[in-house]
């Protein structure tokens, strides 16, 4: 239920902190993570030198912790895992982040992804922007896999804009965004991929996970509260006087909110 602010920020701190003391800290949580599956299976293609991936227009924010392609392939290759940006969707695409890179001998048709090397890409979705996520190899023979359909298409954050693939001249990793970004997405298809993110709610509505929440990421988001006017409102707060006790409409309430406020800290990573 919603509660006026009827208590000081360091009181209503404090009574959190004694709340989580009487009904005990659970060992902590890995945080919760929600994956789906892009496209489906129509079409496959084998090569060597190849980037292939997906565009994404991002609508809704989101924490990307992780991402894989459906590949097939039985010898040892070198994978590179590749994320590029452009603000606004619109401009030259940079790269978001390093390539997560990985060596290693194939198992046959599989989601490969970058968890193995990389336990959280932790990377920040923006709304508004455009990101191509994909997979680069080079003296290899590997087989990639994509449906037919028409794109764009929505997703949990945004549009699919399409699939995004170039020959490479050279060994990865690339210097630069694949010139084939710049002639923007495939709307013919898209590569069947893995995406997965951090869940906010997961792990603290009744109905899923074990109902605990993990103390670092509460005190992230209230502490977040306490010192940023925009992120507090008067109705919204998880104390209860004067048994300090949080309850679970109010914590909700409390991240829904903060879901709306982008400024806010994210309670899914530092």
């Amino acid at each position: 239920m919603f509660r006026p602010l009827s208590v000081s920020r360091p009181v209503c701190f404090a009574l959190l902190i004694n709340a989580w003391a009487i009904v005990g800290m659970a060992a902590a949580q890995s945080p919760v993570t929600d994956c789906e599956t892009v496209s489906s299976f129509t079409n496959s293609f084998t090569g060597d030198f190849r980037f292939r991936g997906n565009m994404f227009a991002v609508a809704n924010p989101g924490t990307l912790r992780s991402f894989a392609m459906d590949l097939d392939f039985s010898e040892t290759a070198d994978l590179y895992f590749s994320i590029f940006v452009r603000s606004g969707g619109t401009g030259n695409f940079q790269r978001a982040r390093n390539d997560v890179a990985v060596t290693l001998t194939g198992q046959g048709r599989m989601f490969y992804g970058t968890t193995l090397s990389v336990t959280d890409l932790n990377l920040k979705l923006l709304p508004g922007n455009q990101y191509v996520l994909g997979v680069a190899w080079g003296a290899n023979t590997i087989t990639v896999f994509r449906d037919a359909e028409t794109y764009p298409q929505p997703f949990s954050h945004g549009d699919i804009l399409g699939a995004v693939g170039m020959s490479l001249g050279a060994e990865p990793p690339l210097n630069v965004p694949p010139q084939g970004i710049l002639l923007g997405a495939f709307q013919g298809a898209a590569y069947i991929m893995e995406l997965c993110f951090c869940s906010r709610y997961a792990d603290i509505a009744p109905t899923i996970g074990d109902g605990n929440v993990e103390l670092s990421d509460l005190l992230c988001v209230l502490d977040g509260y306490s010192d940023d006017e925009f992120c507090l409102d008067g109705d919204i707060f998880p104390c209860n006087p004067p048994d300090g006790i949080i309850e679970l409409a109010d914590l909700l309430a409390v991240l829904d909110a903060y879901a709306d406020n982008p400024p806010c800290p994210d309670p899914c990573g530092p």
